[in-house]
């Protein structure tokens, strides 16, 4: 089950960061008369910053929850209600820059767009969705025992950590310093 469950999120950090990177790259840069411009509008603006919020969360639980275990698996709800809400706005995303002007009459713009990039951009957009969803009902189907086990918070699991154990707070008068030891 974490082998699926990382390589889930390998798949959702690598997809997101691809659909980043080509509907970022799918806008050239043009300069006329000394004075540079370049396209841009709000459903390109949404798109860029929810692959970035999906590239950054699948990153998270991908490297410091899963691999390294620097932070602890977070509560079961929390997980899925962060994975149907990413799924959500890449679904919003991925709706909104296919039905944008960029997308639907790229050839108007001529040279100012990268029609192939933008595509390329719908598509990973959307395949990230569909990753999140899976990732929700892997949450949501999988075993009870295996959601509240974190891989390394086990009795001496990974890199040698163990679970915190209560004991009683030293007073100072077991301590070697105390002035009432020394006599």
């Amino acid at each position: 089950m974490w082998w699926l469950r990382t390589s889930l999120r390998f798949l959702e950090a690598a997809c997101t960061l691809v659909a980043l990177i080509t509907v970022s790259s799918g806008f050239v840069v043009t300069s006329y008369y000394g004075y540079t411009s370049m396209l841009g509008s709000s459903p390109v603006t949404y798109t860029q910053l929810m692959t970035y919020m999906g590239f950054l969360y699948a990153l998270f639980m991908l490297l410091f929850v899963d691999m390294m275990n620097w932070f602890m698996r977070p509560f079961w709800l929390f997980e899925v209600v962060m994975d149907f809400f990413m799924a959500v706005v890449l679904l919003i995303a991925a709706i909104v820059l296919l039905v944008s002007d960029y997308v639907m009459n790229c050839s108007v713009y001529g040279i100012m767009l990268r029609c192939r990039s933008l595509n390329t951009a719908v598509v990973f957009t959307f395949i990230s969705m569909g990753l999140f969803v899976l990732s929700l009902l892997l949450n949501l189907f999988s075993d009870r025992s295996d959601r509240n086990e974190t891989r390394g918070n086990t009795e001496a699991g990974r890199g040698g950590r163990t679970q915190y154990h209560e004991s009683a707070t030293p007073t100072t008068h077991d301590s070697p310093k105390s002035p009432t030891g020394r006599i």
